[in-house]
C-alpha cells in the first residue's frame, strides 16, 4: 500500500522572508528571549525570521549608545540566559556574516575584533546553534553598537 501525504492541519507560514521590527516588537523579542541590555542603549534596527513550521523565530537586533558597554556587566545582567565567558572573534568569522547583520549596519574590516558572549558553548566566531543566543559588540568608535542574535528553532 502506498500513501501520499497531501495536507495536514499544521499551519505553515508561506512567507519565510525576514521582516523588519519596530521598537515595541524589538522590546517584546528581548523579553521573549530573556536578554537584558543597558537602558541607555537605543534600538536602531532589527529583523525576525519566522520558523518554517513550528518553533521559535530568529531575531537579529541592533542597539547603539555613545558609551561603550562593559561586556562582563552585560554577561552578569543576562546570567539567567546562561551565557558563557566573554570571548573574542574577528569580523572575518562566520558569526559576523549573517546577511541581516550587515543590513543593520555591521560593516567591519576582517581583522577588526568582536567581543562575544553566547549560550551555546561553541567557539566565539561560529554560527549559532539552533535555539541559542549571542550578544556581539564590535570594537569601534561612536556610536557603540550591540548586536543581539537569537537563532530560531
Amino acid at each position: 500500500m502506498i500513501g501520499i501525504l497531501t495536507s495536514c492541519d499544521v499551519p505553515v507560514e508561506s512567507d519565510l522572508s525576514a521582516r523588519t521590527l519596530e521598537v515595541s516588537q524589538a522590546d517584546d523579542a528581548l523579553s521573549a528571549i530573556r536578554i537584558a541590555l543597558p537602558e541607555q542603549y537605543r534600538f536602531i534596527a532589527g529583523y525576525f525570521v519566522p520558523p518554517p513550521f513550528s518553533g521559535k523565530s530568529a531575531y537579529f537586533l541592533r542597539y547603539d549608545d555613545a558609551e561603550k558597554v562593559d561586556l562582563r556587566a552585560l554577561a552578569e545582567m543576562n546570567s539567567s540566559a546562561e551565557f558563557g565567558p566573554v570571548l573574542q572573534a574577528k569580523c572575518a568569522s562566520e558569526l559576523s556574516r549573517y546577511s541581516l547583520v550587515s543590513d543593520m549596519g555591521l560593516h567591519c574590516e576582517e581583522s577588526m575584533p568582536l567581543t562575544v558572549i553566547r549560550n551555546d558553548g561553541l567557539g566565539a566566531g561560529d554560527l549559532l546553534a539552533a535555539g541559542s543566543q549571542a550578544i556581539v559588540v564590535p570594537e569601534g568608535d561612536d556610536p557603540h553598537q550591540i548586536y543581539v542574535y537569537s537563532e530560531g528553532t
